[in-house]
């Protein structure tokens, strides 16, 4: 029942398993803290100074992936939105003119 060494603290190759454990979760429990110390001493070196933003500048980057891109797209952006103003008139004409594919219509007039 009892152990056939005593705990020796003054020596460490008698201590049980469970110290290092929890000499383990005592240290882990010190890293948060001593982090944010660390932290808050690395800042207190910047100054401190109160202002409002009067204005801002945006530069277009000089080289991006998405640029190249964005050059081919615009093109087909314009060529799509470009489109005619008589719409519905041509595309009455194609549909018209193609009755096997999409049956007889009637002439606007009738309509």
């Amino acid at each position: 029942m009892f152990a056939d060494a005593p705990i020796r603290w003054t020596d460490s190759t008698t201590w049980p398993w469970m110290f290092y454990v929890w000499a383990a979760f005592a240290l882990a429990g010190l890293a948060k803290p001593a982090w944010n110390w660390f932290r808050r001493q690395r800042a207190g070196g910047w100054p401190i100074a109160e202002g409002r933003i009067e204005s801002v500048e945006v530069n277009k980057p000089t080289f991006s992936f998405t640029t190249k891109r964005v050059e081919k797209v615009e093109p087909v952006d314009e060529e799509f939105y470009s489109y005619p103003h008589n719409l519905t008139n041509l595309l009455f004409a194609h549909v018209s003119a193609h009755p096997e594919q999409f049956g007889t219509l009637p002439k606007p007039d009738d309509a």
